[in-house]
This record gives C-alpha cells, sequence and structure tokens, in this order.
C-alpha cells in the first residue's frame, strides 16, 4: 500500500485541523507518550528516541488520519553555508538528532509539549526547539519551530511538522480530497492514486498577492 508524506503547510492543513468544535483542550503525560486535545482533535506523541507522531484523530467520529509509522521525522530543514554561492543545500531531520528533552509547559492559558533536539554531528552549535500547543475550547493544534546555530549556517527552508498521513481515509480512496494553498485551483482528488514521492509545493503569499 503506497503511503505519502505531507507536510502540514503544503496542503495548508497549516497549524490547525478545521473540524467542528468538539469537546475541551487538555494535555497528558504518561512515561513514553503525550496525549494532547484540541476541541476536536487528539494528538498522541511518543516521547521516547527523537519523538514520532503517533496518532491523530477526529474526536467527534474516531476517524484516524496517521498511518502507522514512526520513522516519519517530525521536521526537516535545508540549509546552505553562509557564503556558498553554489546552491547545494543539505538537509537535517530530527531523527539525526542524538539528543532530544521533551517538557510539559502549562500556564493560565496553554498547554504545551516542547521538544528540544541538539547534537548534530557536524554541527554541534545547531539547536531546534519545536512546541506543540492547545488552549481549552479552542479546535486548533498550534505549532511552532525555532531554529538556533552558527552563523555560518543559512536556513532556506523548513518542514514542520511532517504527518505520514493514511493513503484512505474511508472505504475508498475516490471521495478523500488534498485542499491545498494554491492561488490557482488547490483541489485535488484521490491523493492516495498519487505515485510515490510525488510532491505539489505551494509558497504564500502567492503570485496574486498585492
Amino acid at each position: 500500500m503506497a503511503r505519502f508524506i505531507f507536510p502540514l503547510w503544503l496542503i495548508m492543513l497549516s497549524v490547525s485541523m478545521l473540524l467542528p468544535l468538539w469537546g475541551q483542550g487538555v494535555i497528558e503525560e504518561e512515561a513514553a507518550l503525550v496525549t494532547l486535545r484540541s476541541a476536536n482533535s487528539t494528538l498522541r506523541l511518543s516521547k521516547t528516541g527523537t519523538a514520532a507522531i503517533l496518532s491523530l484523530q477526529d474526536r467527534q467520529s474516531a476517524r484516524e488520519y496517521i498511518a502507522d509509522d514512526k520513522a516519519t521525522p517530525i521536521f526537516r530543514l535545508s540549509l546552505t553555508r553562509a557564503g556558498d554561492l553554489s546552491g547545494n543545500a543539505f538537509t537535517i531531520a530530527s531523527n539525526d538528532a542524538t539528543r532530544m528533552t521533551a517538557a510539559i509547559v502549562r500556564d493560565d492559558e496553554w498547554d504545551a509539549v516542547e521538544l528540544r533536539y541538539s547534537g548534530f554531528a557536524e554541527w554541534p552549535q545547531l539547536a531546534v526547539h519545536c512546541r506543540l500547543a492547545v488552549r481549552k475550547g479552542d479546535e486548533l493544534l498550534y505549532w511552532r519551530l525555532r531554529v538556533a546555530g552558527a552563523p555560518t549556517l543559512m536556513l532556506e527552508e523548513s518542514q514542520f511538522p511532517l504527518l505520514l498521513f493514511k493513503d484512505c481515509l474511508g472505504g475508498s480512496r475516490a471521495d478523500d480530497m488534498v485542499l491545498a494553498g494554491s492561488t490557482e485551483g488547490g483541489a485535488f482528488m484521490a491523493p492516495g492514486d498519487w505515485n510515490r514521492g510525488f510532491r505539489r509545493r505551494y509558497f504564500q503569499p502567492g503570485s496574486l498577492a498585492a
């Protein structure tokens, strides 16, 4: 069965899953697992190794969106060396880190899990901070990425968060659809039928921006 990876920003799910309001936002921590509940979605995150998004469910229907795969990194960064005009970039992902810490942070408004990555073999100064937050009564999941490192590195592109979706969400792929942030069109049927490795890219603001 073919499976495919979509960074959320590529398909305009961005920082949220926009579904009907359902329940309350909360975060729960177990020995190796963090569960975050927005008003309409439940996300389960592994805290072991370099962390992995294990599940994303609609709370009303209990429909599961994520394929059973723990190898997909949470982020992928494309970088170049300062002053290098060759155009050659290199890639670093969350599973390249040798150290990862997870912490739960709460205040009067937000519940969040913060993941801090370091120990990248060739770039010991590089540090990546990922934050996933929920707020009571809010239907959104809020994602934030911060990258710090040596001034000799230039961040060219970030893909965060990366989710490996199932290639069929119901009984048939024919009624599955991806909505993307394109200035023209943007609705694509049956993404599960796309060839493995196929990718569509959209940049915001688009070509019609003032």
